[in-house]
């Protein structure tokens, strides 16, 4: 109102050159306050959009979160049930020196990027082969562990991603006189070399005398003579970023084995459930398979039936027209029947939809 007043009085008073300033000032005024209004309608959609986004992507990411809970849930409980079933097999190959030999095992199991259970399992195999071709559980579980030590010294030595499994595999091979995966790790033997090496070590003269385990003997003293520069390297490369790889790496696996362990009992529940239904509802589906073949026998008879009336021709014997009349009756019952759960239906509709 102030403001009014002054600026009649300007003018009036024949103040133009101050009224024309004043005239100005109150048109960017008005512009001003325009675009502070569309500023803040636009905030206003801006903001609008934005919350609808974030809701949409709050939804998602929640979506994607249960679904990566329930995968590593699985993936956990198929660790956990593995690992058992390994321990079990661990146990039963090793007997009374697998108490022993698994504390060795876990010495050096995940530098050697490997879990315990992981371990377990493939010295199991190994061992298994070993008793195979004549050492006893004790020999095997001693001769195990030595080259299990061994196997995760040269992976290390050869920077082998995947840790010992590969090289315990090759040193698995060897043991039956498969020898050529060991050139892959710098390792090269031959039959005559494991001859010889046999000789000196049971003093026998004939190739023919020498039995599976003597040769046996022979290829993993060879083995640790040309594997010399190799032997220690895990521990001296412990520190180094592919070592802490395998370790992280084996580390998480064996979260996930014992983080499976509690959640096995419930899966174990729900599987037992679920086989018990299957158990317990099979014959009744069996039953309702059967009542369906009853039925589509008798749809394909009734339909057969069907066309022999409306193929009549000129037959018009008696007894064609009883049966003539036997289908159109049947038809009619029939009929009936469907129109009957054809409105029962349509009121179900109408009530849904109510």
């Amino acid at each position: 109102m102030a403001r009014a007043t002054l600026e009649m009085f300007l003018k009036l008073t024949g103040a133009n050159k101050t009224s024309k300033e004043l005239d100005k000032v109150s048109k960017s005024t008005k512009k001003l306050d325009t675009d502070v209004k569309n500023s803040a309608k636009q905030n206003a959609e801006f903001a609008a959009g934005m919350s609808g986004l974030g809701s949409a992507a709050i939804v998602g990411a929640a979506g994607l979160a249960a679904k990566s809970l329930l995968d590593f849930s699985l993936s956990a409980i198929q660790a956990a049930s593995s690992a058992q079933e390994a321990a079990g097999a661990f146990g039963t190959t090793f007997a009374g020196a697998a108490e022993k030999l698994n504390g060795e095992l876990a010495k050096n199991a995940n530098l050697f990027g490997l879990t315990t259970s992981e371990a377990q399992q493939l010295i199991s195999v190994f061992g298994s082969v070993a008793q195979g071709i004549g050492f006893t559980q004790e020999e095997s579980a001693d001769l195990s562990s030595d080259l299990f030590n061994l196997a995760g010294d040269i992976a290390s030595f050869n920077n082998i991603t995947a840790g010992a499994a590969p090289v315990l595999q090759a040193f698995r091979s060897a043991l039956v006189g498969e020898r050529e995966a060991l050139k892959t790790y710098g390792i090269a033997i031959t039959e005559a070399e494991v001859q010889t090496k046999a000789f000196q070590q049971t003093g026998k003269t004939s190739a023919d005398e020498l039995t599976r385990q003597e040769k046996a003997l022979a290829t993993t003293a060879l083995i640790f003579e040309r594997s010399a520069v190799q032997q220690g390297n895990a521990a001296r490369e412990a520190a180094g970023f592919a070592a802490q790889t395998l370790i992280a790496r084996s580390a998480t696996q064996e979260l996930r084995e014992e983080l499976g362990e509690e959640l096995l009992p419930a899966a174990g529940e729900v599987l037992r459930v679920f086989n018990e239904i299957r158990s317990e509802s099979t014959p009744q589906l069996i039953d309702r398979f059967s009542e369906l073949n009853l039925q589509v026998l008798g749809a394909v008879n009734l339909f057969e039936q069907l066309r022999d009336v409306l193929s009549l021709g000129g037959n018009e014997s008696d007894e064609f027209v009883d049966k003539q009349k036997f289908v159109a009756n049947g038809l009619t019952r029939v009929g009936a029947v469907l129109k009957a759960l054809g409105l029962v239906q349509k009121v179900n509709i109408q009530q849904d939809k109510a």
